[in-house]
């Protein structure tokens, strides 16, 4: 058994036809989306229940079948999950321990100069062309005008 999670559940889905090997990284039709999310609240739900069932056995299951249709999901969008997962762990990284906008005492806050996630360039870099937001919400330089 693997210990690299993205590479068991990608492989999974691959032999099983359910995610193309090749192309660019893509956003799924938005019926598929629509069942995938389905499936995440369906898991989600289960999590629920055996927390308050105080049932270990099921939330371990609930989290790991969350993790698998998670990961599923991403592999069906072809995401380039381990440069996606290194970007948001060093995002994570750079954050330090506070109390955060959801007033748990136990959070991480992002400090100044923290830099969010930007997955635009990894996506890009395996294909993906990154649209252009609309003109609208584009910021014009500094001093100029778009």
């Amino acid at each position: 058994m693997s210990t690299d999670l993205w590479q068991d559940v990608n492989g999974h889905y691959l032999k099983l036809g359910y995610a193309p090997a090749d192309g660019p990284p893509r956003l799924l039709p938005r019926e598929r989306m629509a069942e995938r999310i389905r499936f995440l609240r369906e898991e989600l739900t289960e999590l629920e229940a055996a927390v308050a069932a105080d049932d270990l056995v099921e939330v371990v299951d609930a989290l790991v079948d969350f993790a698998v249709v998670d990961l599923g999901t991403a592999s069906q969008m072809r995401v380039p999950w381990p440069a996606c997962w290194d970007e948001v762990l060093r995002a994570n990284l750079a954050k330090v321990p506070g109390v955060g906008k959801r007033g748990m005492a136990l959070d991480l806050v992002k400090p100044p100069g923290w830099r969010a996630p930007d997955h635009g360039p990894i996506l890009a870099a395996h294909g993906y062309v990154v649209p252009e937001p609309p003109a609208e919400l584009r910021q014009p330089p500094p001093g100029g005008r778009i």
